[in-house]
């Protein structure tokens, strides 16, 4: 992992086994507004916004995604039709630690971790 990385990791209280495990971390049961400005920055840095953080998008239509949402969000098959009328692709149904690596990854840029998607 990259230093920048995993300093933003350590920030959000995550180390190397938690981040390995996909664990969680106390920071995660905080709102965007109750994060330190060193845990917002870290947040950053690791790809979260306000919205994946707080809410997984669901509050934003396809259009109003940011580039790289809409790509993690086709990886699991979303379509943009599926995304603005809330039609999960086959993912939704799928334990966290039935998912491929990719399928967690897409998931984290959308805002989701093991403890908040089960």
């Amino acid at each position: 992992m990259p230093r920048g990385a995993r300093n933003a990791a350590e920030t959000l209280g995550l180390d190397k086994g938690t981040w390995n495990a996909k664990g969680w971390s106390e920071c995660e049961d905080k709102h965007w507004w109750d994060l330190s400005s060193d845990e917002k920055e870290a947040a950053r840095t690791l790809g979260w916004d306000e919205s994946a953080w707080d809410y997984q998008y669901e509050d934003r239509s396809w259009a109003e995604l940011p580039n790289h949402v809409q790509e993690a969000a086709q990886s699991l098959g979303f379509t943009q039709g599926g995304w603005d009328y809330d039609e999960w692709p086959s993912v939704y149904h799928k334990s966290w630690d039935a998912m491929s690596s990719n399928e967690q990854k897409a998931l984290h840029v959308l805002g989701y971790t093991k403890y908040n998607w089960e």
